[in-house]
């Protein structure tokens, strides 16, 4: 291989590197407790940045050095030639030795200089899946290497290799209770000690940090306590869906002063749900500091029931309810690999090495500013690693947040690039999946919807895309669809549309009945798969839902009389039928009202679930 320049000196046998940690969704998205979810993300972001720091800067491409929250992958150029097997290696122990380093600091913090139990070590140490490729790296042939070195990292996390099951005296293999979180390795800590092993095989923990009923893993106990004061700080999804209503209030999480926090433990918000102020709650949630009397447990629980019924009573006069619906977003852009292959760069405006460290850059960018909009009452965001996102968001202000994130994504990161797009109407975008869940509904199967909402965004033609999924505790449930945009707009009408009906909805402007009588009216037209035979005929079935949207509005309005009336009508006709034109995603013969009204359902849902009805 020739020498050549880099950064103006004169080196020799270079070598790009592609490394990565997992797993991601074995180890961030299997979580019970908002707590587990945010600190995997956060200790997988700090291997990472320990690791960086052996680089120099002008040697890591992707991701920026100044990028908060890293994301569980890096590439960067290296030197060493023939020994970039020994420097990779050495990057793969320096992760492995830092992920242990946390495990060890972590028990200390918990048990003192308590022995671990047997099996601690080594289930970290066999946790991290970590794959890594080096190439031969030609700055002058940037775009082949890359691409070829996402095809064998590709191939290379596609290899598994599988691990005899051992059971010794200081490894449990898998005879035993399993992880209450991921199910998969044997329980190490207890909050009541089990009969089946002896003292050396479990730890009894003490305090609420693990459920009465719980029993985890090592690997999930890292998780559990990870620097526990900042972990702790996170909010619960209870407190995820009473941000808006303690915001209004002007109180904080725990609604009472500090003297009245003294005489509890661990002070949860969730007691501000009725199905949760009860002393059996209380006990198992580390509420009460000791044991104390019956006498003392009555009063405690009654003094739990007063602020409950003051929060609540405060909050009714100002029309708010207490919700417990909370919605999560994940989203991730759209045709990366395109644009990172340089399938869409024109590259006689930017090399595609240049054009990388530049998108790296503005996705630092974009994330550190989206932290700065997902902020209480709002929500709170888990991790912004780039174009990568997963975020809690308190249901009030969910189509607020989705709007600021879309708008933020096109100003920081698109509008720049566009300059190096081979096409003009080439746009760099992402596609979101909301899942709007009940704080009982488990944390994994919310995340998994949320997901599963993301896929479906992208397989919509074009992508740019959201998709939302209402999970109501009863089971049942709805799914709508659109796209951000339409082909021909820069705008974000859509969202501004959907802002409309709510707040119509909200102020008792309109009753939410016209919903549910037009998607009976919707249901005697043609269904979904229906064969049209000419355009004509969808065209006339189309102009008969409008129609019937109008006498609907109309008809539902509780406003007094006033000048505005037929301005205040159309307003929300017009709102109405710009999401009804919108609802086909797909093949526009089908899904058109179903997807339609399943958007109406859950826009009324959110309405009643976050505000009362004004009129009464």
């Amino acid at each position: 291989m020739q020498d050549h320049l880099i950064g103006g000196d004169m080196v020799e046998n270079k070598k790009i590197l592609s490394f990565s940690i997992g797993p991601v969704q074995g180890f961030i998205a299997q979580a019970r407790k908002t707590k587990d979810l945010f600190s995997g993300s956060k200790i997988l972001s700090d291997i990472i940045d320990h690791v960086l720091k052996e680089f120099k800067n002008e040697q890591i491409i992707f991701p920026h050095k100044d990028l908060e929250s890293k994301p569980n992958r890096f590439i960067a150029i290296i030197d060493g030639g023939s020994q970039a097997k020994d420097i990779a290696g050495k990057v793969e122990k320096l992760a492995r030795r830092k992920f242990m380093e946390i495990a060890e600091t972590t028990y200390f913090n918990v048990f003192g200089n308590l022995d671990m139990p047997n099996g601690f070590k080594e289930q970290v140490n066999d946790f991290l899946d970590i794959n890594w490729i080096a190439i031969d790296y030609d700055e002058h042939r940037y775009k082949d290497i890359h691409n070829e070195l996402d095809m064998l990292m590709g191939a290379v996390k596609n290899t598994r290799i599988y691990k005899q099951i051992r059971i010794t005296d200081s490894e449990i293999g898998e005879a035993g209770k399993k992880c209450s979180v991921c199910g998969e390795r044997n329980s190490l800590f207890f909050k009541k000690p089990p009969r089946s092993c002896n003292s050396s095989q479990y730890r009894v923990v003490n305090d609420y940090f693990i459920s009465e009923n719980e029993s985890i893993c090592g690997v999930c106990f890292v998780k559990r306590y990870y620097e526990k004061e900042k972990v702790d700080s996170f909010p619960s999804t209870a407190e995820i869906c009473l941000m808006n209503v303690l915001s209004k209030l002007n109180m904080n999480m725990t609604v009472i002063d500090d003297e009245e926090l003294n005489q509890f433990g661990n002070f949860t918000i969730d007691v501000l749900f009725e199905e949760n102020n009860n002393i059996e709650y209380i006990k198992e949630n580390g509420m009460l500091k000791k044991e104390v009397s019956l006498t003392e447990e009555k009063r405690l629980l009654k003094k739990l029931n007063d602020i409950e019924r003051n929060v609540t009573e405060k909050a009714k006069k100002e029309g708010l309810k207490l919700s417990k619906y909370y919605a999560i977003i994940s989203f991730d852009g759209d045709g990366m690999g395109k644009w990172l292959s340089g399938e869409k760069i024109d590259e006689s405006k930017c090399t595609l090495l240049d054009f990388h460290k530049t998108l790296s850059k503005l996705l630092g960018e974009f994330s550190q500013k989206a932290k700065e909009i997902v902020v209480e009452p709002w929500g709170k965001i888990v991790y912004a690693g780039g174009e990568d996102f997963l975020g809690f968001i308190n249901i009030e202000y969910l189509f607020d947040v989705m709007l600021s994130l879309r708008i933020l994504f096109d100003t920081v990161v698109n509008k720049p690039l566009k300059k190096y797009a081979k096409k003009e109407d080439d746009n760099l975008t992402f596609s979101a999946g909301i899942s709007i869940s009940h704080y009982k509904i488990s944390l994994s199967n919310s995340i998994k919807w949320a997901k599963m909402m993301e896929k479906k965004a992208k397989k919509i033609d074009g992508k740019n895309s959201f998709a939302i999924a209402l999970l109501k505790r009863s089971g049942d449930g709805k799914i709508a669809k659109f796209r951000w945009q339409e082909d021909s707009s820069n705008e974000f009408t859509i969202i501004n549309d959907i802002k409309n009906v709510i707040c119509n909805l909200k102020d008792g402007y309109f009753s939410d009945t016209f919903i549910y009588t037009l998607g009976d009216t919707l249901f005697k037209l043609p269904s979904s798969d229906y064969d049209w035979e000419r355009m004509e005929e969808k065209e006339t079935v189309d102009n008969m839902i409008q129609s019937e949207i109008y006498r609907l509005v109309k008809r539902s309005f509780n406003g007094e009389e006033m000048e505005s009336i037929n301005e205040k009508i159309d307003e929300m006709v017009n709102s109405l039928v710009n999401i009804y034109n919108r609802s086909n995603v797909g093949d526009i013969y089908t899904g058109y009202k179903d997807n339609f009204m399943d958007l109406l359902y859950i826009l009324a849902f959110l309405v009643r679930e976050v505000y009362y009805d004004n009129r009464n």
